[in-house]
């Protein structure tokens, strides 16, 4: 293990997944998977044990919930971020996964270099959703009303 490449874990349900993801990321100079787990508990022990930079989470693991991983992470007061890398409609379960503490969504439809992308935007502190996602979710907000004229109150 290089000291200087960032430590990614993956947990998700489906071994092929996780093997061909995990290959993905190995593949890359600045990053390596240092573990993989299939549900919450296996997880948790996986984090704990090689203090990853990243964990790549699935939304449907085997006996339990992504988004329940997530939550659970945030007593443990590490900091981990957390991308959701899911089947899963973006349009539902982004500002879920963003709720409950995750860094970014992707779905598995996804490229690999938008994968990849993600992966490295989440790993520089930012929060991760496609360009899509994004503009629903502001979309969806009401904007603040603004003054284009001065206040006559404030003179």
């Amino acid at each position: 293990m290089n000291d200087s490449k960032k430590k990614v874990v993956i947990v998700d349900d489906h071994p092929l997944f996780r093997e061909s993801l995990a290959q993905l990321i190995n593949y890359e100079p600045d990053m390596e998977v240092t573990g993989e787990a299939e549900n919450t508990k296996d997880a948790i022990q996986l984090i704990r044990n090689t203090s990853p930079d990243l964990a790549i989470v699935d939304i449907t693991l085997k006996a339990s919930s992504g988004l329940e991983l997530i939550k659970s992470l945030k007593p443990l007061s590490i900091g981990l971020p957390v991308i959701v890398l899911s089947m899963h409609k973006e349009s539902i379960y982004a500002e879920r996964a963003l709720r409950a503490g995750a860094s970014g969504y992707i779905t598995k439809h996804q490229a690999a270099d938008e994968v990849l992308v993600a992966i490295r935007r989440v790993l520089a502190g930012e929060v991760y959703l496609s360009e899509k996602m994004t503009s629903g979710l502001l979309e969806s907000r009401p904007l603040p009303k603004l003054r284009l004229y001065p206040d006559p109150s404030i003179a």
